[in-house]
């Protein structure tokens, strides 16, 4: 059976592949969160029985509208990332997050959030905001960082005194000093990338590290 030249160049391979890539990553995860769920016969009953009461039920109600609260939020700061090469609406950044999330649970370390981020991308788009994914996953982990710092200073001072605590402290006001001092010295950082042979393939996706602001 033959088509004819026009009607070839109509099919959208790129298009194909990403819209097939959300149908198995969709699948993928209802796959693992079914098994997970089936190792743990009686997590229905546990869930009814901290959630279904009078104070439960405030509590995860209050749960659901913190979750919605974080994804939007999520939303928008992906929204604002891409705008300089980019532009969508709202509900397609909520989708990105949301893509981005659940192929993060089937992925190590979270690898899939990248994936199911620029998806929603153009093609041509894609690679140069990995960058932007980074970003995005560093700033998430500095907000952790900053909030365990103070719930682990209170819990020590006020609650137990430990060890442990003092390294998980240390560990994380580190982390942080590593982050402040990477953001400062991008463009620095960036440059030397390009002198690293088998690095300087891949400067280019996190050159839009560099129109972000320091503010």
């Amino acid at each position: 059976m033959q088509f004819s030249e026009p009607f070839v160049k109509k099919i959208n391979h790129s298009g194909f592949f990403s819209i097939l890539f959300k149908i198995a990553v969709f699948l993928l995860s209802m796959v693992v969160i079914v098994s997970m769920l089936m190792e743990k016969k009686q997590w229905a009953d546990l869930f009814i029985d901290a959630f279904f009461n009078q104070n439960g039920l405030w509590c995860f109600m209050l749960m659901v509208v913190a979750m919605l609260a974080n994804i939007s939020v999520e939303a928008i700061k992906w929204k604002i990332l891409v705008r300089s090469n980019t532009t969508f609406h709202f509900s397609t950044s909520l989708m990105a997050v949301f893509s981005g999330v659940t192929a993060g649970l089937i992925t190590p370390h979270g690898i899939g959030d990248y994936i199911g981020r620029i998806l929603f991308l153009s093609p041509e788009k894609r690679l140069d905001n990995i960058g932007s994914v980074l970003f995005s996953r560093v700033a998430q982990l500095c907000i952790t960082c900053l909030t365990g710092v103070f719930a682990t200073a209170y819990f020590y001072f006020y609650v137990e005194a430990d060890s442990n605590i003092i390294l998980a402290l240390v560990t994380a006001v580190l982390t942080l000093l590593f982050i402040f001092i990477s953001w400062k010295y991008r463009a620095y950082l960036l440059d030397r990338m390009k002198r690293i042979p088998f690095i300087k393939r891949i400067e280019s996706w996190f050159e839009q590290l560099r129109l972000y602001s320091n503010k």
